[in-house]
């Protein structure tokens, strides 16, 4: 076997190359030594800031160029190793594997959009057949509402009608009272000079007493007895004449 690197990495070093390798790393420190006394601490910093800009330039060129770099190193790699008809073929796989996986998608996304259209579709129904029943309903009440409206017109109208009747029985009432305030006045004045007169003019104290008793008592006894004249007169009538249907509704 013959000597590999490794083997000969691992050989003690002659005494001339340890003299040339301190010599090497001596100059080295010198070397970083002056460029420390010609440049001062900003000198420094600037000098770091250029070399750490230098760095990130370049990283970001390398990751711009990496996509083409890693595709034509791709291509030399299976140009190589299996020749144009091998690269031809991973590509053409690699093509299909994509094709497959945004077939895949595209499927996946047709699938989910058809759910939603077809939820759509039986949103759009049910919405649909609620505006035709609102449609209707809004009709029958319409037309509840005219009726209503028709119904309460003509309450509000025998409201009135009644309100005006009673306040013209009102006034016929306040009137007859008025009236009847004035007969009374009346008759108890005529009372007075028909005591005197009796007391005056006729003979006994029975009949005076009796006439002043009927003249006195007349208010009391008067309004029972043309009542019961009237319902006397009004039975009469009905058995004799046709029945009024109006009354008895």
């Amino acid at each position: 076997m013959g000597n590999s690197p490794s083997n000969l990495a691992q050989q003690p070093q002659t005494i001339e190359q340890q003299a040339a390798s301190a010599t090497a790393q001596i100059n080295a420190l010198i070397a970083r030594s002056n460029n420390s006394l010609m440049c001062g601490p900003s000198c420094q910093r600037e000098k770091q800031l250029s070399d750490l800009e230098e760095k990130y330039v370049g990283a970001k060129n390398n990751v711009r160029s990496a996509p083409s770099q890693l595709e034509s190193a791709k291509k030399n790699y299976y140009l190589a190793l299996e020749g144009q008809a091998g690269y031809n073929k991973m590509v053409l796989d690699t093509a299909t594997k994509d094709a497959k996986k945004e077939i895949k998608t595209l499927q996946s996304n047709f699938d989910e959009t058809y759910k939603n259209v077809e939820s759509l579709i039986v949103t759009h129904d049910s919405l649909i057949t609620n505006l035709n029943y609102m449609n209707i309903l809004s009709r029958e009440y319409a037309d509840e509402n005219i009726k209503m409206a028709k119904v309460l017109k003509k309450i509000r109208g025998d409201i009135i009608t009644n309100d005006r009747k009673t306040y013209y029985e009102q006034q016929n009432i306040d009137h007859l009272e008025w009236w009847y305030r004035w007969f009374k006045i009346l008759y108890i004045i005529f009372l007075i000079f028909l005591i005197i007169a009796v007391l005056l003019k006729v003979q006994g104290w029975v009949k005076k007493i009796v006439i002043i008793l009927i003249f006195v008592l007349y208010p009391v006894f008067i309004t029972p007895l043309v009542q019961y004249i009237l319902k006397l007169v009004h039975s009469i009538l009905s058995a004799i004449l046709p029945k009024d249907v109006y009354l008895t509704i």
